[in-house]
């Protein structure tokens, strides 16, 4: 027959585990809840439009959401992390059609032109599938 290994711990010992193991809990559940807190809402933006890109299934009205072409150019990074190029945001604008929809000035950035999700997403969908 074989032994069966054991640990035998008084009951001091098992609450002070215990209540180590729930204050490691705790710390890692405060730290997720406050990176979540903490985040940029550019960066939620992003994330909600990329995801829209993956699954168009994810929001219920996407000609509601707007974004302009620093989005955009975020979607995707270059191969050095960092935002496409502007000469390739008005190459992907034009070819893709972007440029023919309606737009709105930005309300964060009045210069910049804002288009919806969905109109963002065809023209997503038709310059990749040119470029195949």
């Amino acid at each position: 027959m074989e032994g069966t290994p054991a640990i035998v711990l008084t009951h001091e010992a098992l609450d002070r585990l215990l209540e180590e193991a729930g204050c490691r809990a705790a710390e890692k559940t405060v730290a997720k809840l406050q990176s979540q807190l903490i985040q940029d809402p550019r960066e939620r933006h992003l994330r909600q439009l990329r995801g829209y890109l993956m699954d168009r299934s994810t929001l219920q009205n996407p000609r509601e959401l707007w974004a302009n072409g620093h989005h955009i150019r975020r979607i995707e990074l270059s191969s050095k992390g960092k935002p496409k190029s502007m000469t390739w945001f008005q190459r992907f604008k034009h070819e893709s059609g972007l440029a023919a929809c309606i737009s709105r000035p930005s309300a964060e950035h009045g210069r910049l032109q804002e288009w919806t999700f969905e109109d963002i997403a065809n023209a997503w969908d038709r310059y990749y599938a040119l470029q195949w």
